[in-house]
């Protein structure tokens, strides 16, 4: 018989993707009642399709790192729509693959999906504070770059910490 240690290392990344998914969920339904909608509908599909197909274009930054342009449609969602239209082209993103397996994809598109409403809540926080004009555009996009970043590789790191690769920055550093 499996032990409880056996069974919950068996269990704990579906339990994980369950949990992101959940709250991928829930913080869209709390945009939603709070008034947050997709802006207009035909953009923010047509940036969901291009974030989509911009996910497979990769950009060489380094010897082992490699970035996708996906980010452009988002924060282009976020600062025009809002939140809630950049969760739906950020979880797209990760969708043009839909080959098994597919808890993977699930964990991906909804921890982009979160990773998008906290981009559109954090650009739409710095246009209302600022004023319409073209500096309070660049601060909201340059806030929401680095946050959307730093919110996908703190999912990454603990995607890679419960699979049983340690923390990423130790990795990194073997």
């Amino acid at each position: 018989m499996a032990s409880f240690k056996d069974r919950w290392q068996s269990l704990k990344v579906p339990a994980y993707v369950g949990a992101v998914a959940t709250l991928a969920a829930s913080l869209a339904i709390l945009l939603a009642t709070l008034g947050y909608t997709l802006g207009n509908v035909w953009v923010t599909l047509g940036l969901a399709g291009i974030a989509g197909f911009s996910e497979r274009g990769r950009v060489k930054l380094g010897s082992n790192v490699e970035e996708s342009i996906s980010l452009l449609p988002t924060l282009f969602a976020a600062l025009l729509f809002g939140p809630l239209a950049a969760m739906v082209v950020f979880a797209a993103s990760m969708l043009g693959d839909l080959k098994r397996p597919y808890l993977p994809k699930l964990l991906y598109a909804s921890s982009r999906a979160i990773t998008g409403g906290l981009t559109g809540i954090a650009a739409q926080g710095v246009e209302r504070v600022g004023t319409s004009s073209f500096g309070s555009v660049v601060v909201a996009a340059a806030l929401a770059a680095t946050l959307a970043q730093s919110v996908d590789v703190a999912f990454a790191s603990l995607t890679f910490k419960l699979r049983g690769h340690g923390g990423m920055l130790k990795a990194a550093r073997s």
